[in-house]
């Protein structure tokens, strides 16, 4: 539980006020960015692992009203139309741009040495519609896990919601959703297998030949592994808005080119930490996001993180077992299907809840 759960949200994440910016760089020296309107982050997988869980383009832009989660691809979806040539932003100035090409550079090459990565994540959902407004509406705790070159799990071991005080006086609480909010999801580079709790059933998705391998790391969030500068700068556009004072992180601020992403999410920032150059949090702004007005969101925070990691559960292959097809627990039933075009309905259960969740 975090220490300031009735308290808005977590202090790294109170960032989301216009303020004065200053970008730090090496030797201490610092070129000022002006005023920008700084978000807080998610983040990825998500994802989150974006490069092993894809999570889905749909096919419209959302309507005002409640915000909608993120849902994995169809093979037809990863031909992307352009979206408008500008940018939502200002430009930078040319060196706090080759700034940021070096930073992102020394990211994709810390990616491309990634075999195995494992850590512990916190997940913050924020709700304009159905939460609070001044916190977040859910709290949940998990593990994400990823080897190379398309294995991925992601699971949220428990999950708290945000419950108003009964009567005057009294104060608010998170209450535990138990066993029913858990999720688990696994890539075994052929198929996606969710175990859905709430139903008891597991889905195993079986993944057409385009969609496996390498070609997963193109899922619509590429910012966990197998980052590449000129994939992200081509299908993003990105800036620095690193705060002020902020000198051991660098947050990156990136925003859909395509229709297919930008139906997803407005936009995310993505944290990383300035030694491992990994992420440390991502945050996903909902397409309905609107400072001021909407604040649906989803953040996440990653600790333990955990690199090509050579201790005992790796030593008697544990760690790779994640990723083995679970045995199906008593009384559930099993569902074989394949990715195809699913029926919207289906769609807002196909995937990680990288986006606010109606609950």
């Amino acid at each position: 539980m975090p220490r300031r759960i009735l308290d808005g949200q977590p202090g790294w994440l109170d960032n989301s006020r216009t303020r004065k910016s200053r970008m730090t760089y090496g030797g201490g020296r610092t070129v000022s960015l002006g005023r920008w309107t700084s978000f807080a982050w998610t983040s990825m997988v998500l994802f989150v692992a974006a490069a092993a869980l894809p999570i889905a383009a749909e096919a419209q832009q959302a309507p005002a009203g409640p915000p909608r989660p993120i849902t994995p691809p169809t093979a037809n979806q990863f031909s992307r139309q352009p979206a408008p040539p500008q940018p939502p932003f200002a430009p930078q100035s040319a060196e706090i741009q080759q700034f940021l090409d070096r930073v992102l550079l020394a990211w994709e090459d810390r990616s491309s040495k990634i075999k195995t990565y494992r850590a512990t994540f916190q997940r913050f959902e924020y709700d304009s519609i159905f939460g609070p407004k001044d916190t977040y509406k859910t709290y949940s705790e998990g593990v994400i896990q990823y080897a190379t070159p398309d294995k991925g799990m992601f699971r949220v071991d428990s999950s708290q919601k945000f419950t108003p005080a009964a009567k005057p006086g009294e104060k608010p609480s998170y209450v535990d959703q138990g066993e029913s909010a858990r999720q688990h999801w696994i890539c075994d580079g052929t198929a996606v297998i969710e175990m859905n709790y709430s139903k008891k059933e597991m889905i195993r998705r079986e993944l057409p030949a385009e969609m496996q391998g390498q070609s997963i790391a193109d899922g619509p969030l590429p910012f966990l592994f197998g980052a590449k500068a000129d994939k992200i700068k081509s299908r993003y556009w990105v800036r620095l808005v690193t705060p002020e004072g902020v000198t051991n992180e660098f947050h990156i601020e990136a925003w859909p080119k395509t229709q297919e992403d930008a139906a997803n999410f407005k936009f995310a920032v993505v944290i990383l930490d300035r030694q491992e150059f990994l992420p440390s949090g991502l945050v996903v702004y909902d397409v309905n996001f609107r400072p001021g007005q909407n604040h649906s969101r989803t953040s996440f925070r990653f600790d333990k993180r955990e690199v090509n990691s050579n201790d005992l559960l790796s030593r008697l292959n544990l760690f790779h077992r994640e990723f083995f097809e679970p045995a199906l627990p008593s009384g559930w039933k099993k569902i074989d299907d394949k990715y195809g075009a699913p029926p919207a309905e289906q769609q807002r259960v196909a995937g990680p809840a990288f986006g606010p969740q109606r609950q």
